[in-house]
């Protein structure tokens, strides 16, 4: 058997809208990793915003912040950092244009008051029921993780998450234009937050270079890696990864540049997707 490294998107790969993980995604991954193939979580959040019942399914490492940083086995084995100047600059852009924003990084989550806010206002929604409601989305997991921001002023930062709200001076396309030949943006997956958002990264670190990182360290030829994601910051690693499966849910975007599309995350997608690829007995 070749051994196989997996590398899964979070929400909309392996969770859902309900921030739940179905039945035959966990059973797929435990399978997985019994027969020797290696399954990574590869995600736009840092470290604090993975819950920790995901972890514990058994992992053999994370990719966080959009491929800006890297942990093998518990061990961080790279991080990517925005330059505290870069961060200062955007951040006062942000902050005179009315967008919302969070800093990420594998050490903490640093948003603006206004980010807070929102999820302090999807907190009293969930409070309401509407949020709990049959198949509503549910975030409250994620509402009390950005509620208790991380401290401190020494903030390492690999990537950011923007949500322009509808009374801002910009958009996402004013963001990109202005900033685009600089950093890697790209359209967010944050709608619940609002529908003009995006994820800030440094250029040439993405998923896909995180995938090819990880491949070399663990000494697997990076044909061997195989990618499932459905949103824009996978784009890279499905397009990139030995196979690239795009769930059945995916943006057009990230279905254009995969190999194949799987069935939709509710519809046992991911299981489907590791039988297709012999990754299960």
């Amino acid at each position: 058997m070749d051994r196989r490294i997996v590398f899964l998107d979070i929400d909309g790969t392996l969770i859902n809208d309900r921030q739940e993980l179905p039945d035959s995604a966990r059973a797929a991954v435990v399978a997985a990793r019994e027969i020797g193939h290696l399954v990574f979580l590869s995600s736009g959040r840092s470290t604090p915003e993975i819950y920790p019942w995901l972890l514990d399914v058994g992992f053999d490492g994370v990719v966080g912040g959009g491929g800006s940083f890297a942990e093998v086995g518990g061990v961080k084995l790279f991080e990517h950092v925005i330059a505290e100047d870069d961060v200062a600059e955007l951040s006062d852009f942000f902050d005179r244009s009315g967008v919302d924003y969070v800093w990420q990084s594998s050490q903490g989550i640093y948003p603006s008051a206004g980010f807070v806010d929102r999820f302090r206002q999807l907190a009293r929604i969930s409070t309401s029921g509407d949020v709990h409601a049959e198949r509503s989305p549910d975030w409250s997991q994620l509402i009390e993780i950005m509620k208790r921001p991380s401290g401190g002023t020494n903030r390492v930062v690999g990537k950011g998450t923007f949500v322009a709200p509808v009374d801002a001076s910009i958009g996402f396309a004013d963001v990109q234009r202005k900033f685009g030949g600089r950093f890697h943006i790209v359209p967010g997956s944050l709608d619940v937050l609002g529908v003009d958002n995006g994820e800030l990264m440094i250029i040439g670190v993405n998923k896909g270079t995180a995938a090819r990182e990880v491949a070399k360290h663990l000494g697997i030829p990076f044909e061997h890696t195989i990618a499932l994601g459905d949103s824009d910051n996978d784009i890279e690693m499905i397009r990139d990864c030995g196979v690239g499966v795009a769930m059945g849910n995916a943006r057009a975007s990230v279905t254009a540049v995969a190999d194949w599309q799987t069935r939709d995350i509710n519809d046992d997608g991911l299981a489907y997707a590791f039988e297709q690829l012999g990754l299960v007995g």
